[in-house]
C-alpha cells in the first residue's frame, strides 16, 4: 500500500458525511489500515447517536458545533466544543447530544481491531478523558508548522497540526496514520503522486510511505491525526533527494 486519499461527496453547504445521524467510513481495512478506521458523524440539531465500540478504544474530536458527549453507567455529560476532544474505552457506554442549531459533526477513529464480529459486552463505568485543544501547549515539528498532542492511549495517538505556508521534506514514519483536513487547502504528496486537499479530505498512511503536506496558500492548514502505534508526531524519518 503506498495511502489513500478519500475525498467525502458533496457541496459546500451541503452534508458531506452521508444520512444525517450516520457514521460515514473513510478509512478501514478496505484502504489499507490494520489498526484504525476513521468514521465521521454529523449530527442535526436535537439529534442523539451512540459512539464508542464494544472492542476498540473510540478517539473523537469535535470538529464543528456543540454538544454534549454523555458516559458511564451514570451517564455524566460532558459540554463538548469545535477543538474538543475524548477518549471512550471499549465497552463503555456513550452518546453525543447535539444541542444547538448548528449540525454536530465528530471524527472518530477506533482502535484496535477487529472492528467488525461478536465481542462480549461487559459494561464498565470508566472515566472518559476529555480535553480542549486550546488547553494543550503547541509543539515545535519545524519553522512553518507545530503540533498539539490531545489524547494518548495504549492504542493511540492524537493530535491537531498547524502548518503554515510550506512544504516539508519528504518523510515516513513507522505508525500507520489516519489524518483529517480541519480547515485550509494544499496538497498532499504519498511517494510519486500529488493531490489537492480541503476540509472534509481523509488520508491514510501506511507506515514506511514517503509522504509530506504542502501549504500552498496564506491561511493556515489544519489536520487532525491519529496514529497507531502511539508514539510522538515528531518521531520522523526523513528522506533524501
Amino acid at each position: 500500500m503506498t495511502g489513500a486519499v478519500v475525498r467525502q461527496p458533496g457541496e459546500v453547504g451541503q452534508s458531506p458525511h452521508g444520512p444525517p445521524g450516520s457514521f460515514q467510513v473513510l478509512i478501514d481495512p478496505a484502504t489499507g489500515s490494520e489498526r484504525l478506521l476513521q468514521r465521521v458523524l454529523e449530527l442535526p440539531s436535537a439529534v442523539s447517536a451512540a459512539v464508542g465500540h464494544a472492542g476498540a478504544e473510540d478517539v473523537l474530536y469535535v470538529g464543528r458545533g456543540s454538544g454534549v458527549l454523555v458516559t458511564g453507567l451514570e451517564e455524566v455529560p460532558h459540554p463538548v466544543r469545535p477543538g474538543s476532544a475524548a477518549l471512550v474505552p471499549s465497552k463503555v457506554p456513550a452518546y453525543f447530544v447535539n444541542t444547538n442549531d448548528e449540525a454536530l459533526v465528530v471524527i472518530s477513529v477506533l482502535s484496535p481491531p477487529p472492528f467488525v464480529g461478536v465481542f462480549t459486552m461487559e459494561v464498565r463505568d470508566l472515566p472518559t478523558p476529555t480535553v480542549h485543544e486550546d488547553d494543550r501547549d503547541p509543539l515545535s515539528a519545524g519553522e512553518d508548522r507545530s503540533f498539539k498532542v490531545l489524547i494518548q492511549s495504549d492504542h493511540v495517538t492524537q493530535f491537531v497540526g498547524f502548518i503554515h505556508r510550506s512544504k516539508a521534506p519528504p518523510h515516513t514514519h513507522i505508525y500507520e496514520e489516519a489524518l483529517y483536513v480541519l480547515s485550509g487547502q494544499g496538497l498532499v504528496h504519498i511517494e510519486a503522486s500529488t493531490t489537492p486537499i480541503r476540509p472534509g479530505t481523509s488520508i491514510f498512511f501506511p507506515p514506511g510511505t514517503s509522504h509530506c503536506l504542502e501549504n500552498q496558500g496564506l491561511g493556515l492548514l489544519k489536520v487532525l491525526g491519529v496514529f497507531s502505534p502511539p508514539g510522538s508526531p515528531a518521531d520522523k524519518v526523513h528522506q533524501s533527494g
